[in-house]
């Protein structure tokens, strides 16, 4: 009787070192979240967490569930997601298994007990610009060695570009006609965005 459970937690291992961290999308501003562009006054939760170690589980892992308050509140099978909104709430993530079918324990809990009313950068950090050529159909980044990543995504939130080499200018020849949002992150963590249109000369 004492043997079961602890059998049955070694079968279905949880997942480890769940954060969740809250953008805060300001008035005037957008920017990309659970694959659509949201406007802002607006909040970004972020989830992520390590994979669980299942090399002793003859179970197969088939993906995650996100609980909020105890409550069933998305599912993904990648090991982080992201929804709009603000919530103040206790989150954790458990694993799903098959072959046999279960579902692990909670992750560690991460309590969101208040929320941003701005994006607080590292002091002194430097300002990153997104500036487009509409004749040349190139990006112009200002600050561009600052920069971590450059994306640019299609208005169903689709990645269709990026690079881990941002530089000052960069072609988007290649882009057929439309819109499109172009994100940045710096090496503070920070996020810039805007729209952009191709095609147009």
């Amino acid at each position: 009787m004492i043997v079961l459970p602890v059998l049955a937690l070694a079968q279905f291992p949880a997942p480890l070192s769940f954060q969740v961290t809250v953008n805060y999308i300001h008035l005037g501003e957008s920017d990309w979240c659970d694959n659509q562009l949201v406007q802002g006054p607006s909040y970004c939760n972020g989830f992520s967490w390590e994979a669980p170690d299942t090399t002793n589980t003859p179970a197969t892992l088939t993906g995650y569930r996100i609980y909020k308050d105890s409550v069933f509140f998305l599912a993904t099978g990648n090991t982080s997601a992201d929804t709009a909104g603000g919530y103040l709430a206790g989150f954790y993530v458990t694993a799903t298994y098959e072959d046999p079918a279960g579902e692990s324990g909670p992750s560690n809990v991460v309590v969101i007990n208040n929320l941003p009313i701005a994006t607080h950068g590292v002091p002194g950090a430097p300002q990153i610009g997104i500036g487009f050529d509409l004749a040349n159909q190139t990006l112009m980044i200002r600050g561009a060695e600052h920069a971590r990543c450059l994306r640019v995504y299609d208005m169903r939130g689709v990645p269709v570009w990026g690079t881990e080499v941002v530089l000052e200018k960069l072609s988007l020849e290649g882009l057929g006609a439309g819109v499109y949002g172009v994100v940045v992150l710096d090496k503070y963590g920070n996020r810039k965005s805007r729209l952009i249109v191709t095609g147009i000369y």
